[in-house]
């Protein structure tokens, strides 16, 4: 199993592709819908997932154009489905295009990907909705915007609470230190790493 980063334009925010035996799994499309396309046809997937962490702009920039051009399932956490079709407080209404999502199926557990184990989990804070989904075989966990390298997304926007943050954090915590972190902006980690060095979780 692989995992390919594309760095967008907007924000730098990273969109994961996670993909074996012609399966593709997609974390967050971003701004950069040609550059995903073009590893989309040059990869040639037969199946394609979509996985939204949180319904911020710059992590679902290019969903819609991907949804109609493949008409791939589209998954998010079922706490976030309100937020995808809000644009004020999505903040997709703050630049040129709202951005509404009415499609997604909402997930709590895992995913309906035979081909893919995942699990995922509640991580409330940066929105309400917010998750993070861990690719079993890979050990690894695409945070969105929960956790970054020595920092956490911000928790002054619609939706969002401080208080869920550091209770998100308290579990995060629990898990096996030994997982990757790829977070939606900035560069891959590990839990051990943040566990030790990441001073919002040593508060």
């Amino acid at each position: 199993m692989k995992v390919e980063k594309i760095v967008n334009s907007f924000i730098d925010e990273n969109t994961y592709f996670i993909y074996e035996n012609k399966v593709c799994l997609i974390v967050d499309p971003g701004s950069d819908f040609e550059r995903i396309d073009a590893f989309i046809q040059e990869q040639e997937f037969d199946k394609i997932y979509i996985y939204l962490t949180h319904a911020h702009p710059d992590h679902i920039a290019s969903c819609q154009a991907l949804y109609d051009k493949y008409h791939c399932p589209v998954y998010t956490h079922e706490l976030e489905l309100d937020l995808l079709k809000q644009p004020i407080k999505n903040l997709s209404a703050s630049f040129d295009e709202d951005m509404v999502i009415d499609y997604a199926q909402g997930k709590t557990t895992s995913l309906d990907i035979p081909e893919i184990e995942t699990k995922l989990y509640h991580v409330p804070g940066h929105t309400h909705g917010h998750s993070m989904i861990e690719v079993v075989k890979l050990n690894a966990l695409f945070v969105g915007d929960f956790v970054f390298y020595h920092e956490i997304g911000r928790c002054d926007l619609p939706t969002s609470d401080i208080n869920e943050m550091y209770e998100s954090l308290d579990k995060l915590v629990l898990m096996d230190p030994k997982l990757a972190i790829y977070p939606g902006h900035g560069q891959m980690t590990t839990l051990k790493e943040e566990i030790a060095h990441n001073p919002y979780i040593n508060r």
